[in-house]
């Protein structure tokens, strides 16, 4: 049977072991957390783009309207 003083040790081994474990598991969360948050930022970024391009079709529409019923009325 172990000595009380061995289990001590073993415990505190077994301590640190899982802190660095736990360490580990931390920084590997936290870089998938980041590769995710960057992903998201990403998307946000072309869901942006898309919205701005989509306002700017829009005003080129309305110009091109303008522009087509003004030449209309010359026209006439």
């Amino acid at each position: 049977m172990p000595r009380p003083m061995e289990l001590a040790e073993f415990a505190e081994q077994l301590d640190q072991r899982i802190a660095k474990n736990k360490a580990a598991v931390d920084s590997i969360t936290a870089e998938i957390a980041l590769r995710e948050l960057t992903w998201a930022k990403k998307c946000v970024c072309r869901l942006l783009a898309a919205e701005q391009q989509r306002l700017e079709n829009e005003r080129v529409e309305r110009q091109l309207r303008k522009d087509a019923i003004r030449a209309l009325r010359r026209l006439n």
